[in-house]
């Protein structure tokens, strides 16, 4: 969990699904317990990840609004 919360870039690979450990980003629809994949990285360099249970709905983040989200990987 510990390398995880401090992984560069690399680690948010495409397709990877993440249980979301915080409710940092519930103003932006992601809140405690959310279960969401990473979709793509986009071309300006950020992580867009989507919500499962809202599968058209995308959300952007710059790298560095992810190094302090607690995130534990679904496997």
């Amino acid at each position: 969990m510990e390398l995880q919360k401090n992984a560069p870039i690399p680690y948010w690979v495409v397709g990877n699904r993440y249980h979301v450990l915080s409710d940092r980003w519930s103003s932006r629809g992601i809140i405690k317990g959310t279960v969401i994949e990473v979709a793509h990285l986009s071309d300006d360099g950020k992580i867009m990840v989507r919500h499962p249970e809202q599968p058209g709905r995308l959300y952007p983040f710059e790298p560095l609004e992810l190094q302090d989200l607690h995130f534990s990987t679904i496997v």
